[in-house]
């Protein structure tokens, strides 16, 4: 513990993230319309190739190259969902935090009004 219980760690910590807050919340009410449509193109790729599927176990497939090129469609299609904003990070184990830098360009904020970050530096979840 770096303070007692008392010490208005999580107002202050409130008012220091409020400005992450509000941004990851605007960002994300921008991309979520994208997210959404490009989520549907996934479920439209997925839904084609379960169908093309059951045409060919059934000996009703014209065109043996169109799983592939289903599959194809559906690789691209899943690339194309954007990433919902989301750089502030309580808890994470470093292969999360690891990860989620790599989705938001190596921005990460790991903050917390206890010293967490710091026990996961320190090992928390390695042993050690």
């Amino acid at each position: 513990m770096i303070l007692p219980s008392g010490e208005r760690k999580s107002p202050t910590f409130d008012a220091m993230v409020r400005p992450i807050s509000d941004w990851e919340a605007d960002r994300r009410e921008e991309v979520l319309p994208l997210y959404s449509m490009a989520l549907d193109n996934v479920d439209v790729c997925e839904r084609r190739l379960e169908s093309l599927k059951r045409r060919a176990g059934n000996g009703k497939l014209e065109d043996p190259n169109a799983i592939q090129v289903a599959r194809k469609e559906l690789e691209a299609a899943r690339k194309k969902v954007p990433v919902l904003p989301r750089i502030l990070i309580g808890d994470a184990t470093p292969e999360a935090l690891q990860r989620r830098m790599g989705e938001h360009e190596g921005r990460a904020a790991m903050l917390s009004p206890e010293g967490d970050p710091l026990r996961i530096a320190d090992g928390r979840y390695s042993g050690g």
